[in-house]
C-alpha cells in the first residue's frame, strides 16, 4: 500500500483473497476437488465446440448458441478457478488492484453473457415448437449472429458498468477481501467512500439484466406451455418437452444461484453461504452444463457416437490385418443405411472382436438381425439355488431386522442422551440413517423375490432403485470421509473443537455428502438408462447394479464404461483418499504425543471408525473398481450380499462394542423401554378394572 502526499491514510495497491478455508486438511480435499472440476470444465465444453463445429447434423440455430455457451462457461470458469486454485496452495494469495478490476470486469462480462444466452435459446425454443414451418426463416444465420452480437453487447454493458464503479471506489483501509475472487459485493464492504452511486450502479445493472432475460424466458416458455397442451398427441407432448429439459435444467441452475447472490438483500444470507452459492455458478455450473446438454440429448449423443465410429473406421483402414472384418462390415452397414449411431458403433466393436469366419458371420446376422426392445427385467437373484430360497429369506430376513432394530437403537440413544450431542455421534446417527434407508432400498424387494415365482422389475423401478442405492451408498462414504476429519480435530485441535466442529459445520458437512451423493447416482443412473436395452432382460442379480445392467445394453460403449468407472471411482476413491489424508494427519500428530497413555486414548477414539471404514470399502471396492469378466457375476453376487447385509448390521455393532459411551446410553435407552411396558400394562389393567 502507497501512501498519498495530501491524506493521513493508505491507498490500498493489492488485495489479498482470504478464500473458502484456513484449514489446511480442507484446503488440500478442496484443491483436488476444484482442479479435477475445472479440467472438467475445460475438457468438457472444448469437445461441445468442437463436435458442433464438426457435425454437418448439429449445424443448426439451438447449436450454434450452445457452442457460444461452451465457450462463455470456459471463459468464466477460467476467470475465476486458477487463482481459486492458487489460494489452496499459498499462505498469502494477492491480486494487485488492476488485475482485480480485471477479474471483477471478466465475470461480469461472461456472467452476462451467459444470461443472454440462456434467454436466446429460450426464444429459439419458442420459435421451434410454436412457429415449426418458418423457424428456418425467423432462425436464419443472420438472425442467429444479430441476436449473438446482443448478448455480448449486453455482457460488455454489464462490465462496464462494474469495472467503472470499481475505479470508482476509493480503498483506504483493510485489503482483505472475504472471497476466493474479486467479487464486488465484499469490495464494497472494504471501501471508503462515502457516495452510494458506484455501489448501486452495478447492482441496478445486473438486475436489470436478470429481470429482462428471466422475463424473456419465462414469456418463451409460457407460449411454449400453451402450444404443447394444444397438442392432441401425447408422443407430440414428449417431444416437445424433451427438447426443453436440458435447457430448463440449466436455467434453474444459473439464475437460482446468480439470483441468491446478486439480487436476494444481503442482510437474508452470510457471507460463507455467498461463497458457496459463487463457487456453484462461478465453478460447478460450467461442468454440469456440457453434461447436462450430452446426457438429455440425443442428437448431441448420436452426433459423438457417430465422430468416434468415424474415426474407429479411419484407424481401421490404415492396418493391413482388419482389411477383411472392415470389407465385412462396411458391406453390411451398407445395407443398413438408416441404422442408428450406437447400433454401428456397438456392431464395430463386434466385428473387431472375431477371430474367424464364423464371428464375422455372426457379427454380420446381429447387424442385419431384428431387435426386441426391452421394456421391464427379470432378477435371477439366487434362483440358481432353489434348495436354498427358504432358507436364504429366514436369514436375510431377520438380519433386516436386526440392523432396522440396532441402527433406530443407536439413532434413539444419541437423540435422548444429551452426553452424545457431539458431531462424533452427529455424523454416527447420520451414518445409521443412511444405512438403514439403503437396506429399505434393497433388502424388502430381495425377500418378496426369495418367495415369489414373478421377479419382474418394470425400467422405471430399476432406475429408482439403482438411484436410491448409489445415491444413499455414496452418502455413506463421505459421511465416513466428513467422521475422519472430525477424528482429525478432535485430535490436532482439541481445545478448539466445539468451536470448530459446531452443530453448523456438521450440517453443513452432512449436506455436502447428501448432495454429491445425489448428483453422482444421478449422472449414473442417467447414463445407464439412456443406453437402449434389447434381446436380453435377465439381470443377473437380486437387484439393479451397474455392471449387471449395463451388460444386457445393445449400445455400451467403451467410452460409457470409462465414465461410469470414473464416477465410481469418484465416490469410492475420491472419499478414501480423504480419509487416507485425516489419518495421515493424526499418526503424524500422535506419534510426537510424550505419553504412552495419550497415544492409546488418540486411536482408541478411532478404533471404531476404521473398522467400519476397512469393511465397507473393502467389499465395495472389490465390486466396483475390480476388472470384470464373464464369470465374475456370481462372485459379483455373494459381495454384494454381504455390503448391503452384512455391513449394516456390523457398523452398529462395532460401535457400540468399541463404544463405553454408547454402550452405556444403548443400556439406559433399554433400562427405559423395559420400565415402560411394565408400566403401560399396569395402567391398561388399572383401566380395565
Amino acid at each position: 500500500m502507497d501512501s498519498p502526499g495530501d491524506g493521513n491514510h493508505t491507498i490500498v495497491t493489492e488485495f489479498i483473497l482470504l478464500g473458502l478455508t484456513d484449514d489446511p486438511i480442507l484446503r488440500v480435499i478442496l484443491f483436488v476437488i476444484i482442479l479435477c472440476i475445472y479440467l472438467v470444465t475445460v475438457f468438457g465444453n472444448v469437445c461441445t465446440i468442437i463436435l458442433i463445429n464438426i457435425s454437418s447434423q448439429l449445424h443448426s440455430p439451438m447449436y450454434f448458441f450452445l457452442s457460444h455457451l461452451a465457450f462463455v462457461d470456459i471463459c468464466l470458469s477460467t476467470a475465476v478457478t486458477p487463482n481459486m486454485i492458487v489460494n489452496f496452495l499459498v499462505e498469502r494469495n494477492s491480486l494487485s488492484y488492476h488485475g482485480c478490476g480485471m477479474q471483477v470486469g471478466s465475470t461480469s462480462l461472461f456472467g452476462a453473457i451467459e444470461c443472454f444466452l440462456l434467454a436466446i435459446m429460450a426464444y429459439d425454443r419458442f420459435v421451434a415448437i410454436c412457429n415449426p414451418l418458418l423457424y428456418s426463416t425467423k432462425m436464419s444465420t443472420q438472425v442467429c449472429i444479430q441476436l449473438l452480437i446482443v448478448a455480448y453487447i449486453g455482457g460488455c454493458f454489464n462490465s462496464c458498468s462494474f469495472t467503472i464503479s470499481f475505479h470508482f471506489l476509493f480503498f483506504c483501509g483493510p485489503n482483505g477481501v472475504n472471497h476466493f475472487f474479486c467479487d464486488f459485493a465484499p469490495l464494497v464492504e472494504l471501501s471508503c467512500s462515502e457516495n452510494s452511486i458506484p455501489a448501486v450502479v452495478p447492482s441496478f445493472a445486473a438486475g436489470s439484466i436478470i429481470v429482462f432475460t428471466v422475463f424473456a424466458i419465462v414469456v418463451s416458455y409460457i407460449y411454449i406451455l400453451i402450444t404443447i397442451l394444444k397438442m392432441s398427441s401425447t408422443e407430440g407432448h414428449y417431444k416437445a418437452f424433451s427438447t426443453c429439459t436440458a435447457h430448463l435444467t440449466v436455467i434453474t441452475l444459473y439464475f437460482g444461484t446468480v439470483t441468491f447472490v446478486y439480487v436476494m438483500p444481503k442482510s437474508t444470507f452470510s457471507s460463507d453461504q455467498n461463497k458457496v452459492a459463487s463457487v456453484f455458478y462461478n465453478v460447478v455450473i460450467p461442468m454440469l452444463n456440457p453434461v447436462i446438454y450430452s446426457l438429455r440429448n440425443n442428437e448431441i449423443k448420436g452426433a459423438l457416437k457417430r465422430e468416434v465410429h468415424r474415426i474407429l473406421v479411419d484407424v481401421l483402414r490404415t492396418d493391413e490385418s482388419n482389411q477383411r472384418i472392415l470389407s465385412s462390415y462396411m458391406s453390411c452397414a451398407a445395407k443398413q443405411p438408416f441404422l442408428p449411431a450406437y447400433q454401428l458403433e456397438n456392431t464395430l466393436e463386434i466385428f473387431l472382436k472375431a477371430q474367424d469366419d464364423q464371428d464375422i458371420m455372426n457379427a454380420a446376422y446381429w447387424m442385419m438381425g431384428n431387435h426386441t426392445i426391452v421394456r421391464a427385467f427379470l432378477l435371477l437373484g439366487f434362483s440358481s439355488f432353489p434348495d436354498l430360497q427358504r432358507f436364504l429369506f429366514v436369514v436375510i430376513f431377520l438380519s433386516h431386522m436386526t440392523i432396522l432394530a440396532a441402527n433406530v437403537s443407536i439413532m434413539v440413544a444419541i437423540k435422548l442422551n444429551h452426553n452424545l450431542h457431539t458431531a462424533m455421534y452427529y455424523f454416527l446417527c447420520g451414518l445409521s440413517f443412511s444405512e438403514t434407508c439403503t437396506t429399505l432400498v434393497i433388502i424388502p424387494r430381495m425377500l418378496e423375490d426369495l418367495l415369489s415365482d414373478s421377479k419382474t422389475i418394470s425400467l422405471p423401478e430399476c432406475a429408482i432403485q439403482m438411484f436410491f442405492f448409489f445415491s444413499l451408498g455414496a452418502n455413506n462414504c463421505f459421511i465416513m470421509a466428513a467422521m475422519s476429519y472430525d477424528r482429525y480435530t478432535a485430535i490436532h485441535k482439541p481445545l478448539h473443537y466445539p468451536l470448530l466442529m459446531t452443530r453448523k459445520m456438521c450440517f453443513q458437512l452432512m449436506m455436502a455428502s447428501s448432495v454429491t451423493g445425489i448428483v453422482v447416482s444421478l449422472c449414473i443412473v442417467l447414463i445407464v438408462f439412456n443406453l437402449s436395452f434389447c434381446d436380453a432382460s435377465t439381470i443377473q442379480h437380486f437387484f439393479c447394479d451397474i455392471t449387471p445392467v449395463v451388460s444386457l445394453a445393445c449400445d455400451y460403449t467403451f467410452f460409457q464404461k470409462m465414465v461410469l468407472l470414473a464416477f465410481s471411482a469418484f465416490v469410492l476413491v475420491g472419499s478414501f483418499v480423504l480419509i487416507m489424508i485425516s489419518y495421515v494427519f493424526i499418526v503424524s500428530i500422535v506419534v510426537k504425543m510424550p505419553s504412552a497413555k495419550g497415544r492409546y486414548k488418540a486411536f482408541s477414539t478411532c478404533s471404531s471408525h476404521l473398522s467400519v471404514v476397512c469393511i465397507h470399502y473393502g467389499f465395495a471396492g472389490f465390486v466396483y473398481l475390480r476388472p470384470k469378466d464373464r464369470d465374475s457375476s456370481q462372485e459379483d453376487m455373494l459381495m454384494a450380499l454381504t455390503y448391503t447385509v452384512l455391513t449394516p448390521l456390523l457398523n452398529p455393532v462395532v460401535y457400540s462394542l468399541r463404544n463405553k459411551e454408547m454402550q452405556t446410553a444403548l443400556r439406559r435407552v433399554l433400562g427405559n423401554v423395559c420400565r415402560f411396558f411394565p408400566h403401560m400394562v399396569s395402567k391398561r389393567a388399572l383401566s380395565t378394572s
